[in-house]
């Protein structure tokens, strides 16, 4: 009879783990390799990643809908109370994470504490606001300028004025969260997440839990799911090659593609700031062979200009014929050095720019690799002539693009002399709309023309998960796969 006791106990046990076991398998969880930049701000976004991360622990007052209109975020509705003044008000008991209601008095907190660390980020709010005042349990922004010409609503959709949790002592704490996610652990190599239960759009269909982990050596974002059992899902880029996406597609991973989003362009260095510089970028503008460059790939836009055809920012007056630039005499003796991360392009790709560049300026470059999560460092030392990659593109909002392009640090067209920042303060004031693109074409324009850039083709995000992964509820307007809307086929 004892015996029978023990042997049914350990059934009893055995079931127990094995139950265990299984409730732990039935877990929605996504992993993927992400280069995100420490330390983790969701105020400070230098990267794709960066914005993923923000999106996720971070949500705005303010929201965009699938058709890009504005809608309900933290906020519950707003209104002009003044000529300068914006009223907020937030949701009806709208929580934190770890179910601590959010005040008005943690809002003002979050952003001001935004508008210190990074003025230069968020310089496009930091212009036009005054002082941000918590009235009648009402959060009212003060401006500087007419409210209905402030476009408001517009920067607070952007990731970066996320609302996040400030401690005692005004620093960023990621202990609680507004986002979809918030932080359980983080590591030099991974970072943790679980689902917050008290989000706005929490969701059964949600994932339980995302694991981020940094991109090893040898990763290959296009062919990862391949060769690697670990990650579930993938970003990688339209350039895959057609054999690798046909063999995903045969082997049951879901795919999801937006339409052009990106620009893949050459960017300077603080070392190249200067009058050679520019007129290295002048004479790689007019020589570079783009065909070249993407020989045997596919899934890309050719184009001279940052944005394509079609967007706002699309400049239809752009100068085809210009005054041609002879390459200067210093890069004529030595290789311009290169910022480039491996780990996020193909050896196809970077044999065929080393070729272009080769023949362009008779010198191989030299190629200098780099983890996305160390480029900002990088940038700011400027230890190299010029970093190329990606960046993306939005449509909606054409003075968010305006801001990360050139007011953020570091940013994406150098700000030298400020000539371009002030053209962009000047272009803000422009009470009509028309004449205000009109203007933040111009400025796109005329740093291309002048050689502070070069664009050289636009690309798409691509999406690609293990088949019980499902990308249906991810529109093709966002800019990357949303975390939140990833969901898992079978589970209702």
């Amino acid at each position: 009879m004892k015996g029978f006791k023990i042997v049914a106990l350990s059934i009893l046990m055995a079931v127990s783990v094995a139950d265990s076991f299984a409730k732990e398998n039935k877990m929605k969880q996504i992993r993927t390799y992400m280069s995100w930049s420490a330390p983790i701000d969701p105020a400070k976004i230098i990267t794709i990643p960066d914005m993923d991360l923000s999106y996720s622990l971070a949500a705005t007052l303010v929201e965009r809908d699938t058709n890009k209109q504005f809608r309900r975020g933290l906020a519950d509705h707003w209104e002009i109370i003044a000529s300068n003044i914006y009223r907020f008000a937030l949701r009806e008991n709208l929580k934190w994470s770890d179910g601590s209601l959010v005040t008005c008095e943690d809002v003002k907190r979050s952003l001001e504490r935004g508008m210190k660390q990074y003025p230069d980020d968020l310089r496009s709010l930091v212009n036009v606001l005054s002082k941000i005042e918590c009235k009648e349990g009402h959060i009212d922004f003060v401006l500087k300028v007419p409210a209905s010409e402030s476009n408001l609503l517009g920067k607070l959709t952007e990731p970066n004025y996320g609302i996040v949790k400030i401690d005692q002592n005004g620093a960023l704490s990621l202990s609680a969260s507004t986002g979809p996610f918030v932080v359980e652990s983080i590591s030099s190599t991974d970072i943790k997440l679980l689902k917050n239960k008290n989000w706005i759009l929490a969701n059964d269909q949600m994932a339980d839990e995302v694991v981020l982990r940094k991109f090893k050596s040898d990763t290959n974002p296009q062919r990862v799911l391949l060769y690697d059992s670990w990650a579930n899902l993938t970003e990688a880029s339209s350039l895959i090659e057609e054999r690798l996406l046909s063999s995903y597609k045969q082997k049951g991973f879901s795919v999801w593609k937006r339409p052009i989003d990106k620009v893949y362009l050459m960017r300077m260095s603080k070392r190249l700031e200067n009058k050679s510089g520019h007129e290295l970028f002048q004479y790689l503008r007019q020589t570079l062979n783009r065909e070249t460059v993407l020989h045997g790939l596919s899934g890309y836009l050719l184009g001279d200009q940052i944005f394509p055809e079609g967007y706002q920012l699309y400049d239809k007056t752009f100068p085809k014929d210009v005054k041609k630039t002879p390459v200067p005499a210093e890069f004529k003796t030595r290789p311009i050095e290169i910022l480039f991360s491996r780990a996020r392009n193909s050896k196809i790709f970077e044999d065929n720019l080393s070729r272009a560049l080769t023949d362009a300026l008779g010198i191989v470059p030299k190629f200098i690799d780099c983890d996305l999560s160390q480029q900002t460092s990088k940038v700011l030392e400027g230890n190299f002539d010029i970093v190329i990659g990606t960046m993306g593109l939005a449509d909606p909002d054409p003075e968010g693009v305006l801001t990360y392009y050139i007011e953020n640090t570091p940013s994406v067209i150098p700000k030298g002399d400020g000539k371009f920042l002030k053209r962009l303060d000047h272009a803000r004031r422009e009470q009509d709309l028309s004449k205000r693109l009109e203007e933040f074409r111009k400025i796109l324009t005329d740093a291309t023309i002048e050689g502070y850039v070069i664009p050289l083709f636009q690309l798409s995000t691509l999406g690609i998960g293990r088949p019980e992964l499902d990308f249906s509820q991810i529109p093709e307007s966002e800019e990357s796969v949303t975390l939140s809307k990833v969901r898992f086929k079978g589970v209702q």
